[in-house]
């Protein structure tokens, strides 16, 4: 209590207070940070209203109004990003957190609360985490089979199984009409009639109905009005943001370069680094982490098209059967059709050689002991072809 009187002048906070100190930080991502800003317009009325630092806290309910302001903050953020992704299940999830962070009369109920808002969101996060996971599967091994005949029992099996959770996840995923979907859309960096063939043998029409996907939270957030006169011109938190996933994904551009990958975590960062107040941080990080959910499956499922006739070369180079050698045309042929380009020119594709040269010449001859792919590092399985045939 010491301290906190110690920065209250005739009854207003010191310019250095860390109230000031967060809204100049809020206020620079407004967005982010819509029920902080608004918590902290009624913080500064309850000091004027105070005449002591007891009677100000009182008032305020220590701070509650700014404790519950930013946990709806957070709620409120993931559930933009949610929507802007086309995710309704960790849209319906945010909407919880959102309901239950705004119970609560004091700090123990709000905390408990907002736990209780966590673990019943769980469920409905978990399947999203599923469904993505899968769709992401059930494409890469539907490639597979198609552009391979190399190890296509456990590639048709990893099919099945995705498929499956998806029909059982989405009633929208659904024949011909699923690709309307954008979370489904956004995903594939092609969108030929021929993964619609590819889908055909395994729908069934009497497949048990899957739950409805849980209805849009609807939560409405108005910008709340800031008297931007009534504040000092304080100087904003000193809060650096944890720049952690980006850094991996940069750090690992020296063992496996990407191009895609580079420009993506480069510029992610460079968001990060921006935000400042403490839930922007979060929301930005969630956000890019949630766009390279989708944006990282498109690459990875390109790139894998791309080199998937290479791939075939590879593959027969160390099995030299009939069953190989015609897993080269038909690598070929789907792959025209998929993307519109000939053997030949995919080779002299920058892409194509900047992976030639910058991720398989170097792990021919270094081998990949020690050393495996992270998610969406594109044409990983490639290299393990080529190895077996070098």
């Amino acid at each position: 209590m010491f301290i906190f009187k110690c920065y209250i002048t005739n009854g207003m906070l010191g310019q250095d207070h860390y109230i000031y100190r967060l809204r100049a930080a809020c206020i620079r991502q407004p967005q982010f940070n819509r029920h902080q800003l608004a918590a902290l317009d009624r913080e500064l009325a309850f000091v004027r209203a105070a005449a002591t630092p007891e009677e100000y806290l009182e008032a305020s309910g220590h701070l509650i109004g700014l404790a519950r302001a930013t946990a709806l903050d957070r709620a409120a953020n993931a559930l933009d990003i949610a929507r802007r992704y086309d995710d309704p299940w960790a849209a319906a999830a945010s909407g919880i957190e959102y309901e239950h962070a705004q119970q609560g009369s004091n700090h123990v109920e709000l905390l408990t609360s907002i736990n209780t808002g966590h673990q019943r969101a769980a469920a409905l996060r978990a399947r999203s985490q599923k469904a993505n996971a899968a769709f992401t599967r059930l494409f890469l091994n539907l490639l597979h089979v198609h552009t391979s005949n190399f190890e296509l029992g456990p590639a048709y099996a990893a099919i099945e199984s995705s498929f499956q959770i998806l029909r059982d996840s989405d009633p929208l995923f659904a024949p011909q009409t699923w690709l309307d979907q954008p979370r489904y859309h956004r995903r594939l960096p092609w969108h030929s009639d021929l993964i619609h063939e590819w889908l055909a043998p395994y729908w069934d029409d009497a497949a048990a109905t899957p739950p409805a996907i849980p209805a849009d939270p609807g939560v409405l957030i108005s910008p709340p009005s800031i008297p931007i006169e009534d504040w000092p011109n304080a100087e904003p938190l000193e809060a650096p943001p944890s720049t952690t996933l980006a850094d991996i994904y940069l750090a690992r551009q020296s063992e496996w370069p990407d191009e895609f990958l580079a420009v993506f975590w480069q510029t992610a960062r460079e968001e990060m680094l921006a935000a400042r107040s403490p839930i922007a941080q979060y929301a930005v990080a969630t956000d890019w982490e949630a766009r390279f959910s989708v944006e990282g499956t498109a690459n990875m499922l390109w790139v894998t098209a791309l080199l998937a006739p290479l791939r075939a070369i590879a593959n027969h180079g160390w099995e030299q059967s009939d069953d190989s050698l015609g897993g080269i045309e038909k690598a070929n042929a789907t792959v025209q059709m998929l993307t519109g380009y000939t053997p030949e020119e995919i080779v002299a594709l920058p892409r194509v050689q900047h992976f030639l040269e910058h991720n398989l010449q170097p792990r021919l001859e270094q081998g990949t002991e020690g050393f495996g792919a992270l998610a969406g590092e594109a044409g990983f399985d490639f290299l393990r072809h080529a190895i077996n045939s070098w």
